[in-house]
């Protein structure tokens, strides 16, 4: 699983070339998600690009993880109009075994999240749906 960790270039620049998300998204997520501000919470959360317009985040900050869930979020970015567009928010939680991702990209947009539920293991597809990612599908294996 390919993670970009974000860093700030400039007080008006991009935070990472590969996203071209901006400072301003950065702060209207971080507003969306928190009562922190954007300086509170540094852009190093973890980023995955889906698509050309689609990122993953792991917010990965101590004031948005509970005792075993973190918040995780998915947004369609646009670097010409510098709009960010919430289609997907959950509290996660990312201890899994090693060999099991929390989240993989699946075809057509759409992604697949692991959680542990008591002793199963749990597989959600999420796809994009009318500008939402919705739940399609729910796999329960043995865990």
């Amino acid at each position: 699983m390919s993670i970009v960790i974000l860093s700030l270039i400039g007080l008006g620049g991009c935070l990472n070339n590969q996203s071209s998300l901006t400072e301003k998204q950065w702060k209207k997520i971080v507003q969306e998600n928190s009562e922190l501000s954007a300086k509170e919470i540094p852009p190093q959360g973890r980023v995955i690009h889906l698509s050309k317009d689609k990122i993953w985040i792991d917010f990965n900050h101590e004031k948005l993880c509970g005792m075993r869930h973190c918040l995780y979020a998915i947004y369609q970015v646009n670097s010409e109009t510098e709009q960010a567009n919430l289609q997907w928010r959950s509290y996660l939680e990312p201890m899994l075994p090693p060999s099991i991702p929390l989240m993989q990209k699946g075809k057509n947009h759409c992604i697949f999240i692991h959680q542990r539920q008591e002793k199963q293991l749990e597989k959600y597809e999420l796809c994009p749906h009318n500008g939402q990612y919705k739940i399609t599908k729910k796999i329960v294996n043995g865990g």
